[in-house]
């Protein structure tokens, strides 16, 4: 009989392989067969001193780590963009005629000879001695700047990471005065400096010079009496300003090459594709530093857009960054033309804050409504303040260090949102760039789940809250699966659009770029607020979400014709209180890529989506498929096993080096072959689980699924029928719980990992591990019992 889908054959004798995966490629890995995963190389890391007890020891991006931000953001860089013009266009003036100071000659002077400092470090004072109390007050000014070297202070809430010249407002300025950095969550701007000409991160078609006439500057920038920003900051009195943050830890060490060779080879080598970014070594390290600069600022800002001045030796750009591209001006020597500066933070501190990039519906909190969400926030770990099932250890914090935003639905509700923490493995400021917090309603009193994402239109996807509407118009006529959630509100941000779509094509812009796609920020407040099922606490709780989940996603698929598409842990959520027996119910959530079964075109299928982790085996064979149920339901199976492995007791569970390999040949690396051979040589329940309910539900499943990849038998055609039978994967789980007795409290335990020890460290390290008691159990909010931390 042929295959399914008339996908590959698979035969025992393909299933081996002594080579390392590569993502996307078709290997066959199965638990018994394993190739052990390349080791990273260990690195020291030296002590430090705090600077002070506001701040954190700055974070030094390693030079890989900004190579790989540079890489993930190939062809997103749009310029370079005429000076006169990118000032023109961005940052227009308020009135056609409005007066273009020009500075005094000792401010001009002082910008000159930034370039001429022996050092990077010393090029920060004069450039922000030049720029003290400019632009002067006049009647276009909406704020006044506040220039600020920050660059040996960290921001513990995007991990200790600094930026050279954070910029700041005078408004805002208690939110920082007392402390030695601007946080990004407060900056206006920012800029970075580089001591080479080669640092440039970006290449013109060629270099222009001109010559710009502005009338002078006023004399007396200040009259006497109250300036009009402390008439604006007043207002700011009442403001909640939270407990400064503790230090993140030890400073990494940098490993920049000091050449101007492109990374890992020789020469200056132009990216055939993308001839606008420069691939020197330098210029990849500058453009990995900026863009994951950006990614903090939008991050924790709720920002829509921001500029950035970068200066490298003689020269400056300036950048608009939002989460579709960058726009880049040209190059220009600021030791000749140092009126750009000037007039780029004179037009950038007469914008409104709409023009600046900000959301018109995020604002400051009041002290009384941060004490009223702090009560309530306080009842949940801090991993759920930011809708996450674990924080980096370095930015955990305590209910009085989080600070808050508010944020105004379509509706005019108004919730109480956590400011975002950055997270360290981040690699671009583009993309969709989903954010979760609770939310708490100061009218009511209650929590709820908040979640924003940059959004973008298709013909066959629908947006979340256009998904959450259906639901709740089938709620108010009749039942809905109790693994749906309810909306509150939610909707298309105004205002939020990215711009680059616009751009791309434009004359000036040199070499080729990725099309940049038009965003929206998309936002929606759910009723109910669960926890991530990657903390599930037993067994039985962990079938009794997934089997919730694939009820709601069959009551989805059958009744509203939507396909979920994107079934994962992180989509999975489970109650925050359990039964009586211990057992947590669970909820199907994130919307984001669900397919309207409606509107699909065989024509032009919509392509695929998912997590890479999770994906069906059957979505590597082409890559123009369109997904189905059957999919859906097998990332289900792919993401139970997932967790087990992770945290569930099995045969793997003391070998942490076998354990590790599986991860990587059954999810991180796996390709059709890998996952679809797994299926026929049964690796899956080849590990033994230690729950019965567990190992059943991997046997069953296991059996049913392999049907779709090699089937030769009667029973494998009743398996295909099964794949096809409505509610057949949630009732198969639910008569597998009925066979499991009521749950021990806590089941959870973390199985331990890594990779085959090869260097002296990580032998001694693999010894200690060996030889020491490891029921290393986690509690519900991730952190060590005290069982653990007695040890």
């Amino acid at each position: 009989m042929p295959m399914v889908s008339q996908l590959p054959v698979l035969t025992p004798n393909g299933l081996a392989s002594n080579q390392e995966p590569v993502p996307g490629t078709p290997t066959l890995c199965p638990a018994t067969l394993l190739s052990p995963p390349s080791v990273p190389k260990a690195k020291a890391t030296p002590a430090h001193m705090r600077p002070n007890r506001h701040a954190t020891s700055p974070v030094v991006l390693s030079f890989e780590k900004r190579k790989e931000v540079a890489f993930f953001t190939n062809g997103r860089y749009i310029g370079g963009l005429r000076v006169e013009e990118f000032l023109s266009t961005f940052l227009p003036y308020h009135h056609p005629n409005a007066r273009h100071l020009k500075p005094r000659k000792e401010r001009l002077d002082l910008m000159r000879s930034v370039a001429s400092q022996q050092s990077e470090a010393g090029m920060y004072e004069p450039f922000v001695q030049a720029l003290e109390n400019w632009p002067p007050r006049d009647l276009d000014r909406k704020i006044k700047l506040v220039y600020k070297d920050c660059h040996l202070a960290g921001d513990p809430n995007c991990g200790g990471l600094s930026v050279d010249i954070p910029v700041g407002t005078y408004s805002t300025r208690r939110l920082w005065e007392d402390k030695c950095y601007i946080p990004f969550s407060e900056q206006e701007s920012h800029v970075k400096i580089k001591f080479c000409d080669s640092s440039d991160p970006f290449c013109d078609r060629q270099m222009r010079q001109r010559n710009v006439q502005l009338q002078g500057e006023d004399e007396q920038e200040y009259e006497a009496g109250m300036d009009d920003d402390q008439c604006v900051g007043g207002d700011l009195g009442n403001v909640d300003n939270p407990s400064p943050l503790p230090d993140c830890g030890p400073m990494p060490t940098e490993d920049e090459p000091e050449d101007g060779t492109e990374a890992g080879q020789k020469g200056s080598v132009q990216s055939r594709h993308h001839l606008f970014e420069n691939m020197t070594s330098k210029g990849i390290s500058c453009r990995g530093q900026i863009a994951y600069y950006a990614a903090a600022l939008l991050t924790v800002q709720y920002r829509v857009f921001f500029f950035q001045l970068v200066i490298f030796g003689r020269y400056a750009r300036f950048v608009r960054w939002d989460r579709s591209c960058a726009i880049v001006s040209e190059r220009f020597s600021y030791t000749e033309e140092p009126e750009h500066i000037f007039d780029f933070y004179h037009r950038l501190a007469q914008l409104d804050a709409t023009n600046r990039g900000y959301d018109p519906s995020i604002a400051m909190v009041s002290k009384e409504e941060a004490g009223l969400a702090r009560a309530e926030f306080k009842k949940f770990s801090p991993n759920a303040w930011h809708g996450r099932s674990q924080l980096p250890h370095k930015l955990r914090r305590t209910i009085q260090q989080q600070p808050f935003r508010s944020v105004e639905m379509l509706d005019r509700s108004r919730y109480i949102i956590c400011v975002p923490v950055f997270h360290p493995d981040t690699y671009t400021p583009f993309g969709r760039c989903t954010r979760r917090s609770l939310a708490f309603n100061p009218d009511t009193g209650s929590v709820h789940f908040y979640k924003d994402y940059q959004s973008q239109n298709y013909a066959a996807t629908l947006k979340e809250a256009e998904v959450y509407e259906r639901i709740n118009d089938k709620r108010r006529i009749g039942e809905v699966p109790r693994g749906l959630c309810t909306m509150i509100s939610g909707g298309d941000v105004p205002n939020t659009k990215t711009i680059g779509h616009e751009y791309w094509k434009e004359e000036w812009v040199y070499g080729t770029v990725i099309e940049p796609i038009q965003l929206i920020t998309h936002r929606i407040v759910l009723k109910e607020v669960g926890a991530s099922i990657k903390a599930f606490t037993n067994i039985k709780t962990l079938l009794t979400c997934a089997a919730d989940a694939m009820e709601a996603h069959t009551w989805l698929v059958h009744e509203l014709r939507l396909l979920h598409r994107d079934i994962s842990p992180g989509n999975i959520l489970m109650e925050r209180e359990a039964d009586e027996y211990h057992v947590r119910r669970g909820f199907l959530i994130d919307f984001d890529h669900a397919l309207d079964l409606t509107r699909v075109d065989p024509l032009h299928p919509p392509g695929r989506s998912g997590t890479f982790l999770f994906f069906a085996a059957a979505l590597f064979s082409d890559s123009q498929v369109v997904q189905s149920e059957k999919d859906d339901r097998e990332s289900l199976f792919h993401s139970i096993v997932y967790l087990g492995l992770l945290h569930a007791q099995h045969s793997l569970s003391n070998d942490p080096v076998t354990l590790e390999q599986t991860l990587q040949c059954m999810f991180e690396t796996a390709g059709f072959y890998a996952k679809a051979g797994a299926f026929v040589m049964r690796a899956y329940s080849n590990i033994r689980w230690a729950n019965p309910g567990l190992q059943k539900f991997v046997e069953e499943l296991e059996l049913v699924f392999a049907s779709r990849y090699y089937h030769r038998w009667p029973a494998d055609q009743a398996n295909l029928i099964h794949l096809d039978t409505r509610s057949w994967m949630d009732k198969k789980i639910r008569d597998i719980l009925q066979t499991m007795p009521p749950p021990p409290e806590r089941e959870f335990i973390n199985n331990d990992h890594y990779p085959p020890a090869t260097t002296p460290a990580m032998k001694r390290a693999l010894y200690t591990y060996e030889n020491q008691d490891t029921e290393n159990r986690l509690g519900f909010d991730g952190r060590l019992d005290k069982l653990a931390e007695e040890r």
